[in-house]
């Protein structure tokens, strides 16, 4: 009741309910935090954050959640810059500075709406990619435009060392949601990436020609950006892109080709499976045939609604 009281006072008398319940210490932190947010006092209560042990900090801002007005936003991440610049390459260095900025990050995550892009984006443009801003990222292209998604490509591309993100694909699949809500069309920067070898098979930077590499500043990361690549071809491909989707389920990432399948499935329906049935006609490795055999099981799934797997 202290978050969902309609005016600042219903807030202020659920929370003298709970004091006078004598909570246990934890309870008590984060009816305090509640309050704070609804108060408005943003800058007081991160300031606290700042001085609490790591599991305080943890509860005072899992009190972010919902609509913030985009003062109080831009205070979250004016703070996450702060912290992302002490944040440590190796969150085993320190792990209560990582923890800290990982809780803040993921309040950033849960208080983002698309309105607040423009901010977010400026955000992203300036940190490091450290393992915490992982939340902003995704937060940003769970709620961006395509130029989002190129930004990213870039900094991921330009990055000299590993981006420690964990679950590529939960990225990879929130950006296909997203690109099928706001793109039609691949866009032809995209359809240049796919074209390269590296995309569809990494030989090794002494064995890939350079109008074949991705060029990343840190073979570590192709990966993720190969992913994120993908997903966004897969979620803003249109009907005349049909092509570019069957070749994707023949993709060595496995996830990748499923995705792709689903997608083709979404666009044409049972037409799809025909597709992609005489595509295993077409002279393709045992590797990627792998690909488009699981492909296809996911996207016969998908049609006739067996389960959701997107």
């Amino acid at each position: 009741m202290i978050r969902r009281g309609i005016t600042e006072g219903d807030s202020e008398e659920a929370y003298a309910r709970l004091k006078g319940m004598r909570p246990r210490r934890h309870s008590l932190i984060f009816g305090e935090s509640l309050l704070a947010v609804r108060r408005h006092q943003i800058d007081k209560l991160l300031k606290r954050v700042r001085s609490r042990p790591t599991n305080d900090a943890e509860l005072m801002l899992a009190a972010f959640a919902g609509d913030l007005e985009a003062g109080d936003f831009r205070v979250l991440l004016a703070t996450y810059e702060e912290w992302n610049e002490r944040e440590p390459d190796e969150r085993e260095t320190a792990p209560a500075v990582y923890r800290k900025a990982r809780a803040l990050a993921d309040a950033i995550q849960r208080t983002m709406r698309p309105e607040l892009a423009a901010e977010l984006r400026a955000t992203v443009k300036r940190i490091r990619l450290t393992d915490s801003s992982r939340s902003l990222v995704l937060a940003l292209l769970k709620n961006g435009q395509m130029r989002d998604v190129k930004l990213m490509l870039r900094r991921v591309k330009l990055a000299k060392s590993p981006i420690g993100y964990w679950t590529h694909t939960e990225i990879g699949q929130e950006v296909a949601r997203r690109m099928a809500a706001v793109q039609v069309g691949i866009p032809d920067f995209l359809l240049n990436i796919v074209s390269r070898g590296e995309f569809w098979d990494y030989a090794g930077l002494e064995k890939t020609e350079p109008e074949g590499s991705l060029g990343l500043g840190s073979p570590d990361n192709r990966s993720l950006y190969v992913r994120l690549v993908a997903y966004s071809v897969i979620g803003s491909a249109s009907a005349k892109d049909v092509g570019h989707l069957l070749r994707l389920t023949t993709h060595n990432y496995a996830l990748v080709a499923r995705a792709a399948a689903i997608r083709l499935v979404h666009l044409l329906g049972e037409d799809a499976l025909r597709k992609l049935s005489s595509s295993i006609k077409g002279d393709i490795s045992e590797r990627h045939g792998e690909s488009l055999a699981g492909a296809i099981r996911f996207a016969e799934i998908e049609q006739y609604g067996v389960a959701n797997v997107w």
